[in-house]
């Protein structure tokens, strides 16, 4: 049996649902954790996982162990998304 590839999402709403559906059930990814911004944090815990810091994320977990997905909304023609993504592939 092959070891599942960890990742981790960037968002806890209806997006990061459908995205952790979908990497779950459809492409074999262990969903490991949430991150959000700390400013939109609505709780610590979302579809039964972890939500972090955003902010803090590297900090709380070996973020170089995981793949990242940004699971939001394309708000700001995805100028939000883009942000997100660089600050991710930056790390």
């Amino acid at each position: 049996m092959m070891k599942k590839e960890k990742l981790f999402l960037v968002g806890a709403s209806e997006t990061a649902h459908m995205a952790y559906d979908f990497f779950t059930h459809d492409c074999g990814y262990e969903i490991c954790w949430f991150a959000v911004e700390k400013g939109f944090m609505t709780g610590q815990e979302f579809l039964g996982l972890p939500v972090v810091p955003f902010e803090e994320c590297e900090k709380i977990f070996p973020v170089d162990e995981y793949k990242v997905y940004v699971a939001i909304i394309s708000t700001q023609l995805n100028s939000v998304r883009t942000r997100l993504y660089k600050i991710c592939k930056d790390k």
